[in-house]
């Protein structure tokens, strides 16, 4: 099974949400904000039998 974190499209869409979070000045952890990230992608991949 491939983890999600090493794709690109993964690694791209972090990136975004991490510019629009940073933008307004919120205070994040990198760090939980991927894993969040992770966990949303893969439920929706579960959901979806995609996995």
């Amino acid at each position: 099974m491939v983890d999600i974190r090493d794709t690109l499209g993964f690694r791209t869409l972090l990136a975004q949400t991490e510019a629009e979070l940073l933008t307004p000045g919120l205070d994040v952890v990198p760090v939980g904000v991927r894993n969040v990230l992770a966990y949303a992608v893969n439920t929706v991949a579960e959901r979806m039998d995609v996995r």
